[in-house]
């Protein structure tokens, strides 16, 4: 049998890597043949909704805000990691003590993003690396704080949902990003920068928590 299904990832793997948790990196919106799912790293699923086995977090039901983003100039550090290699809690432990070090800061928000190369997800595995960042928006590009780079985020079309809550419950916000709003959408995922802004209203697991979740989309084909 050939049948192809989404797959309703482990949608905690989804938040931590967004938020710069300590938790694995993230599995995407993908499509395999039903086949291949015993080759996907468990926790992540490949079961039609019939499966006994199908896990599903009560969404966070939202109409999303559609936008085309600006380009936007961003200082920060990057590293290279893998599912087989999770590397965030790194890169966000070197970052934080130094990020007032970067000139011209456009405030004070904190960006999460990661970069996957084109067709990342095709033939899929938990060695593959991508390219995550923590950093914040600049006004321009100055002088660069050693060890730190500059990153262009190029203008195109997003899909911009909020978490609001604790960081805990974050799962279910992507859950129904994922798993319901995209399949339902006229929209599908884009080739550029995934990420999360976590501002003045980002408490981690405090209930009045929020930070917004960029998703780069585009026109159904």
């Amino acid at each position: 049998m050939n049948r192809t299904y989404i797959i309703p990832f482990d949608i905690h793997i989804l938040y931590n890597l967004f938020r710069g948790g300590d938790s694995c990196p993230q599995l995407k919106l993908t499509t395999v043949p039903y086949q291949a799912a015993s080759c996907l790293p468990p926790p992540a699923y490949c079961l039609p909704p019939t499966s006994p086995q199908y896990s599903y977090l009560e969404p966070m039901e939202q109409t999303p805000r559609i936008e085309t983003l600006s380009e936007k100039q961003l200082i920060g550090q990057h590293i290279r990691m893998s599912m087989d290699n999770n590397r965030t809690g790194e890169l966000w432990r070197s970052f934080m003590p130094r990020r007032k070090e970067i000139l011209n800061p456009i405030g004070s928000e904190l960006f999460s993003l990661e970069i996957f190369e084109p067709g990342y997800f095709e033939n899929f595995s938990q060695g593959k690396e991508f390219e995550k960042w923590a950093a914040v928006e600049v006004s321009h590009h100055g002088q660069l704080p050693e060890g730190m780079e500059s990153l262009i985020i190029p203008e195109g079309l997003y899909a911009v949902f909020i978490h609001r809550g604790p960081a805990s419950e974050g799962p279910k916000t992507y859950q129904y990003i994922y798993n319901t709003w995209l399949p339902q959408s006229t929209y599908q995922l884009a080739d550029r920068p995934h990420f999360a802004i976590m501002g003045e209203k980002y408490k981690h697991d405090d209930p009045d928590s929020e930070e917004e979740v960029w998703v780069p989309v585009k026109e159904r084909v």
